[in-house]
């Protein structure tokens, strides 16, 4: 079993890591337009099975207008 110290360094590492994660993301959540939740790296690439078209207008009725981003800081 580890020293005291070290799980206490341990904890106070992930509790200072895990504020700052949420300080970014937080930071980060009103310069982004509205839209569906992609995933990292292909974004809603899997959603746009078919007819794009029409998942596009759902979106449209949705979000709003439909708009292009290319956001690489999420990954």
């Amino acid at each position: 079993m580890p020293p005291k110290s070290t799980l206490i360094v341990g904890f106070a590492i992930i509790y200072i890591l895990h504020s700052l994660f949420q300080s970014v993301k937080s930071s980060r959540k009103g310069k982004v337009p509205p839209g569906p939740p992609g995933l990292p790296l292909v974004g809603n690439l899997f959603q746009l099975t078919g007819d794009a078209w029409y998942r596009f207008t759902e979106w449209q009725e949705t979000y709003g207008k439909c708009t292009y981003q290319l956001s690489l800081s999420d990954i």
